[in-house]
């Protein structure tokens, strides 16, 4: 499967411009960026074949501040995902402690955990 780098930038009207440097004459516009990359794609396959199954990597082009916003976002992102993988796991050995190891019941370990007693019985059993 090819890969095309499409590269998106605004017009001064608000539409979307969508082209691909490695196809010369390639390019279109659409609306929305979704609307540019369906017409970006039907543009590169009256320039080449296999165009429908390619892979089409965008690369839009936004101020300095934009980019940087939306890579903060991204980081924040994957931190909160890690975050709450820690906080499952953890939340799985408090149950555990509390009730096998403390001796609590399902609905007080659940009650002080913030959690369902249902849950405790999951992570638990």
């Amino acid at each position: 499967m090819r890969t095309y780098r499409v590269t998106l930038e605004r017009d001064e009207d608000g539409w979307w411009i969508a082209d691909v440097p490695d196809v010369p004459g390639c390019h279109t516009q659409g609306k929305t960026i979704r609307q540019a990359m369906e017409r970006i794609r039907e543009a590169l396959s009256l320039f080449v074949r296999g165009a429908a199954k390619a892979r089409l990597v965008e690369d839009v082009h936004l101020p300095a501040a934009a980019k940087a916003r939306l890579a903060r976002l991204e980081k924040l992102r994957r931190e909160a995902a890690a975050r709450a993988e820690e906080t499952q796991a953890e939340t799985a050995k408090a149950a555990k402690e509390l009730t096998l190891k403390v001796g609590l019941s399902e609905r007080d370990a659940a009650r002080l955990m913030g959690i369902s007693h249902q849950r405790v019985h999951q992570l638990v059993g």
